[in-house]
């Protein structure tokens, strides 16, 4: 009887700790979810794919990067919301079109808006986790080589779009648009997992 006892409990401890992490790691990845979810109805991303990975392409696509944002920076600023922004760059799809095909050389282009998947991305000290996002979404080509993205609203950043820089005043305003959870989820990924996964 005693062996029978602790071979059972030597059996069920193990199964039954198992079974605890599987829990809390399904309510980590639904937390994460969660916030993925509620971060994409508050963000509109800018997407802009080039043609292929030539350097010809690449330095293309950057020229395009340059050309689009130095249009949107100024307007941005105007934008109090992400449905204000939206509106912004559907009303100035044309001159965004127009723009792009100036500074690309040419006319093949895609401009529109629509929801993509990104993966996990590094935007200035903060990681945007993955998953579907409405984006601003500009192809160059058949769209075969990488592209460069940034975060069209909140528009904060947007001047320093290729390398943008959070300074705590910066970081408290997104904070105020955001909200604080999904800030903490920005930030510090793997502090806000191990912050769920033990509630």
């Amino acid at each position: 009887m005693k062996k029978y006892m602790e071979k059972t409990k030597n059996g069920i401890f193990p199964a039954v700790f198992l079974l605890i992490i599987m829990i809390l790691l399904t309510g980590n990845t639904e937390q994460e979810q969660t916030l993925q979810k509620q971060l994409a109805q508050e963000i509109l991303r800018l997407r802009i794919i080039a043609s292929s990975d030539s350097v010809q392409a690449q330095e293309q696509k950057l020229k395009v990067r340059d050309a689009v944002t130095t249009l949107l920076n100024p307007l941005l600023e105007d934008c109090q919301t992400r449905s204000e922004t939206r509106h912004m760059v559907q009303n100035m799809q044309p001159e965004i079109v127009r723009t792009a095909e100036a500074a690309a050389g040419t006319s093949d282009l895609q401009v529109d808006l629509r929801q993509e998947w990104f993966p996990v991305r590094t935007w200035g000290s903060y990681t945007v986790p993955e998953g579907n996002y409405e984006t601003l979404h500009i192809q160059i080509g058949e769209g075969k080589g990488h592209n460069w993205w940034t975060v069209l609203y909140p528009g904060l950043y947007l001047s320093e779009a290729v390398h943008p820089v959070f300074t705590g005043e910066e970081g408290e305003s997104l904070k105020q648009i955001l909200g604080e959870d999904i800030c903490d989820f920005l930030r510090y990924p793997a502090k806000t997992k191990i912050k769920f996964r033990w509630l």
